[in-house]
Formats: C-alpha cells, structure tokens, sequence
C-alpha cells in the first residue's frame, strides 16, 4: 500500500516550543494524551512498514482540538529519515 501524502495548513506549533512556552510544565493528563497520540501514529506508520528513525519532541507537532479533553492533539511530521521496509528472504530490507 503506497504511503499518501496529504497536505494540511493547520495552526500548529513543535513539542519542544510548546513546552518551553509554557514553562515545561505539562500536567500528566496531558502527557499521556499526547503520548497516546504519538503512540498511535507511529503504530499505524509500523503497520504500513515505514520507520520514521528521526521522533523527537522537535518532529511533533500540536495542533488545537476544541474536541479534547486538554484541548490539543499530537501529531508526528518530518518524514525525511523515514524508510520503507520489505520482508524478502526471511530478511528485512529498507527500500530508499
């Protein structure tokens, strides 16, 4: 299945700003509602096999959810380190 690129304008700004922003003081309700986000991004990336190989707080993004319980959702960008993987004689392989 090919991966599909959509492209979105969306108000957003990094993990690592966001928090430095607000004093790095992100209550644990929050923590793990965006750790649930991130988590579940990089599962669906794993059952396509694609690798990001670059996650850090500088490759998430917050976009605001009225929705939410904390009012924000995680979501995973930077794709440029990302690889795809192909399982070929009992191996797998990275396709560039």
């Amino acid at each position: 299945m090919p991966l599909t690129h959509y492209f979105f304008f969306s108000l957003c700004i990094c993990l690592s700003s966001y928090t430095a922003r607000i004093g790095n003081t992100l209550n644990w309700g929050m923590r793990i509602g965006l750790a649930s986000d991130i988590a579940e991004g990089m599962s669906y990336l794993h059952s396509i096999k694609f690798i990001h190989r670059d996650l850090k707080s500088p490759n998430v993004l917050l976009t605001a959810d009225a929705a939410r319980q904390y009012g924000l959702v995680a979501k995973i960008a930077d794709f440029g380190l990302t690889r795809h993987l192909i399982f070929t004689d009992d191996l797998y392989k990275f396709v560039l």
